[in-house]
């Protein structure tokens, strides 16, 4: 349980995302083959503490593509969490926008997370040769047809298998972001963990970007795929140095 010590580091004015994956089979309660990922979601609520400083979220990926039949799942998914759920972010790759903006007007209190993975990346790229600028521009056109149904942006090349972040792209996703959608707030993910390596990419960002914020799931489970709650305690607590200060260079 994160608590005491771990809570006081974190920056007064952020919070921790507890993010509990959930898609279509889990909904109607079918067994996954990563139950540690993949809980039950009839138990989501209980996963959830309700804490001034905690952020609960579900991410959540359909398999479901017709717009009614996908809405559906996104409210049952929202109601059965009922008041712990602070944020729902969607996995799906650039879901229909109506969807999304019926979503808003029946749960405004809902913060929605836009999820701009890996087959996001090559919806927008499909040769692969664009450059990182081109790319970003790109995925910000698409981001603009969300127009105010979306509360933040997540970008996440890794797909949650660790892969590390691209830099490159990452930041030219970030200046271009801060200059046609400023009012977006954008998170990072990509290979982050508590090692002091994984955090330095994170920590060369948030110097030009301070706003910023991080995500990671794989850096923090152990080989069971349950969560290493001393792991967890220890990225904590480096990512909020990170953010206060962003010159600090851990000793080797």
């Amino acid at each position: 349980m994160i608590e005491g010590e771990t809570l006081q580091c974190v920056p007064p004015d952020r919070k921790i995302m507890i993010g509990v994956l959930a898609n279509s089979q889990t909904l109607i309660g079918m067994k996954q083959a990563l139950p540690n990922l993949y809980p039950d979601a009839k138990v989501i609520p209980n996963i959830f503490f309700r804490h001034e400083q905690l952020f609960n979220v579900v991410c959540y990926h359909s398999d479901l593509t017709v717009a009614p039949a996908y809405y559906k799942e996104l409210e049952l998914i929202t109601k059965s969490c009922g008041e712990p759920l602070n944020g729902i972010q969607l996995h799906n790759v650039w879901p229909h926008p109506n969807i999304i903006a019926i979503y808003r007007s029946v749960f405004p209190r809902i913060k929605i997370i836009l999820r701009i993975g890996d087959k996001a990346f090559r919806a927008v790229d499909f040769s692969g040769k664009l450059s990182a600028k081109a790319v970003a521009k790109r995925i910000a056109e698409r981001i603009i047809w969300y127009e105010d149904t979306i509360d933040a942006v997540l970008i996440d090349r890794s797909d949650g298998y660790g892969k590390q972040i691209c830099i490159g792209l990452a930041d030219a996703c970030l200046r271009v972001f801060h200059n046609r959608i400023p009012h977006l707030h954008a998170s990072v993910a990509g290979g982050f963990s508590s090692d002091d390596s994984a955090i330095e990419p994170f920590r060369a960002l948030v110097k030009h970007f301070p706003d910023i914020s991080i995500d990671t799931e794989s850096g923090i489970r152990n080989a069971a795929n349950r969560l290493d709650i001393g792991q967890v305690k220890m990225y904590i607590k480096k990512v909020s140095l990170a953010i206060r200060m962003p010159d600090y260079q851990p000793a080797a």
